[in-house]
């Protein structure tokens, strides 16, 4: 923007006569401002930095990570380099801490423009318990994550077709013979890109003498190589023999660790820096387009249904229902008009099905809103955590949907226990999930993880659950309080109409088998989404995600609304609970893939035993999530079927 308001002036310029020169530097003034208002809502990411010639790139380690293992550690857990100034670590946000990420400062010196060739690192000398601390991680495939400007470290692997972009480097690998060889060397690749303007000031490059620079591009390669000592450095790609092996030997071993940096001019601008990261292949977005007709063809199935057989039957329900003039032929009505007296009439564990409502209400909204920031570019790479971040702030301001729900639809049926309600609704979910974390917490503490929460990071959330996310729940419910209740369209009579022995067994056992066919609607996006979460792939087709969740939404409503009927039709009031478990039921099915994909996947193979209940415990979560995400579209889109056929009908 402030290089299309540079260019208007300079055009005006050059073009407005003598008489208005006196408006230029008014001109000029107006279009900065408008540019730098326009700048100032820049997205995606971080705002750019411009590197001048010689300038000093800091590189700042993540975390030493692993796809087999859900363990992260800090970098220096290893007796890596360290900075010759000493620790330094950028602050980080919540979301960050809770994925174990950190940013402290290495050893490493990078400058613009400025290529090194075999420069020395450090020289280590290592005791025997690092050196076995070394061959542990590298036998558990540990990964060492990095990034410049925000920009992570990539290392190119290729196969038959494509580029593979590989996360950090590894710490070494396992050789043959049980022994393990140590990467002590990286060759450092920076792609820069020249810009025409710089972000900070409105100086030009000027031909052939380019001003500023901005990081593009950040690979690297791993080696292993035996340097004979310090002084005589060999950077060149050496053969097995000459690669550098851990050895077992009780009084340690001493490691040289050395670098090269290169320098690459790239056509690619700061702002789509990322793309060649994230773009999906063309495999891959094939299968979720595959997967996206085939949960399109689940949901015209199930319209279809509902419009040749529900609707229909309703309508000739309606023509039959209030065309009754005979007092002989309204003592024989049958089916879902007889239970006018009792389909308003509150289940068992009514109070439980509320709460249940309530925080699927809150958590669809949360889904929601996470997707539609997605969608903008909120959730930048670029800010690592955001997303984690944001799914706990909005998860505590929407608290207040929770408790408004769950007790406005209690408060409406007169129910007994109203602080249970309350209370529950403001317990419950963040309850498990505070708890679940604060057990898995203890367990990454023990490990000595880098994922392990502080001391006062744990305060934080207690603070977010407790002193945010509560009185909001409260807040909720005493707005409900002063609501209107709901206006039923038929009264509930005092005796309890029994239920046929016919319209129980069968159609229970069809409540649960229903959940099948959301679940088949997301399976494909499930398996890439648990991809990106446990085997550290980028997922960013969140436009794809968004439709999926609106077909499952659409799938849930007409698959809830034809239980509901089926009910109803056979002379049987208890429609509530099964209008909730016949979608939910499908977040069990989701725990069963879960367990199912976790001994499918090699990567995941061999995991360590903290690992796989960190991978139940949050599967466990997640699981639950989307049974009240899913239980919640059913139940409302019944409650509003039922309530408006009871409102259609003549009741004599």
């Amino acid at each position: 923007m402030t290089m299309i308001a540079v260019d208007l002036y300079r055009r005006y310029n050059t073009r407005a006569p003598a008489a208005y020169q006196g408006w230029r530097h008014a001109i000029l003034l107006l279009v900065l401002l408008m540019a730098e208002s326009a700048y100032g809502f820049y997205i995606p990411g971080f705002s750019p930095i411009d590197y001048k010639n010689g300038d000093s790139i800091e590189v700042f380690a993540d975390r030493l990570s692993s796809r087999t293992e859900k363990l992260p550690f800090d970098y220096f857990k290893l007796k890596f380099c360290e900075p010759e100034e000493g620790r330094k670590s950028d602050n980080l946000n919540l979301g960050e801490i809770l994925l174990g990420e950190r940013d402290d400062l290495t050893a490493y010196k990078i400058n613009m423009g400025k290529p090194k060739a075999c420069q020395l690192l450090c020289s280590k000398q290592l005791t025997a318990k690092d050196v076995l601390q070394f061959q542990r991680l590298i036998r558990r495939e540990y990964y060492v994550r990095m990034n410049i400007d925000t920009l992570p470290l990539v290392m190119r692997t290729h196969d038959n077709v494509k580029t593979v972009y590989v996360n950090g480097v590894p710490i070494g690998a396992n050789a043959s013979k049980g022994r393990t060889v140590v990467y002590n060397h990286i060759s450092f690749e920076v792609h820069y890109h020249i810009p025409k303007f710089g972000a900070t000031d409105l100086n030009f490059q000027k031909n052939g003498s380019p001003k500023f620079f901005r990081v593009v591009g950040f690979f690297g390669t791993p080696m292993s190589i035996n340097h004979r000592n310090a002084r005589d450095l060999d950077c060149s790609d050496p053969e097995d023999e000459h690669k550098y092996y851990l050895s077992d030997n009780p009084d340690g071993q001493k490691i040289i660790f050395s670098y090269d940096v290169d320098f690459r001019r790239s056509d690619i601008q700061w702002a789509t820096r990322f793309d060649q990261f994230l773009n999906a292949d063309t495999q891959v977005r094939s299968v979720l387009w595959i997967s996206i007709i085939n949960a399109c063809g689940i949901t015209l199935a199930l319209a279809s249904i509902i419009a040749t057989v529900l609707l229909r039957t309703v309508y000739l329900d309606f023509a039959r229902y209030n065309n009754i003039d005979d007092a002989e032929e309204a003592v024989l009505e049958t089916g879902w008009k007889l239970l006018h007296g009792d389909v308003f009439r509150p289940p068992q564990l009514f109070q439980v099905l509320c709460i249940f409502v309530g925080t699927g209400a809150q958590l669809f909204v949360v889904t929601s809103v996470l997707l539609l920031f997605s969608l903008l570019g909120f959730f930048s790479p670029a800010h690592r955590g955001s997303l984690l971040l944001g799914l706990i702030l909005i998860m505590a301001a929407s608290s207040i949907i929770s408790g408004y729900v769950s007790s406005r639809l209690y408060y409406s049926f007169d129910g007994p226990q109203k602080r249970f309600v309350t209370v529950g609704s403001a317990v419950f979910f963040p309850g498990l999930t505070v708890g679940t974390f604060f057990a898995l917490n203890l367990l990454l503490t023990l490990a000595g993880s880098s994922a392990a929460a502080s001391f006062l990071t744990l305060l934080l959330l207690m603070l977010i659950a407790f002193g945010v996310s509560f009185p909001l729940t409260i807040l909720g419910s005493y707005i409900a309080l002063r609501t209107i209740p709901f206006a039923l369209p038929v009264r509930t009579n005092a005796v309890v109409r029994p239920v046929p022995e016919s319209a129980t067994g069968w159609k229970s056992r069809l409540t649960v088998l229903a959940g099948v066919i959301p679940f088949c609607t997301i399976f494909v996006e499930l398996y890439y989404v648990m991809n990106s979460i446990w085997q550290d792939s980028v997922f960013v087709m969140f436009g794809v995600l968004a439709l999926v969740f609106l077909i499952l939404v659409v799938v849930c409503v007409e698959l809830s609304v034809v239980i509901t009927y089926l009910t109803l039709s056979g002379e049987e009031h208890r429609w509530w609970w099964r209008s909730f478990l016949a979608p939910s039921s499908s977040g069990l099915y989701v725990f069963l893939f879960s367990i199912f994909y976790v001994f499918s996947q090699p990567a995941l193979q061999g995991m360590h035993f903290i690992s796989m209940i960190l991978y139940f415990g949050y599967m466990t979560i997640i699981s639950i999530a989307f049974f009240l995400v899913t239980g919640v579209v059913g139940f409302t889109s019944s409650f509003y079927f039922v309530h408006k056929i009871y409102s259609e009908v003549r009741i004599d």
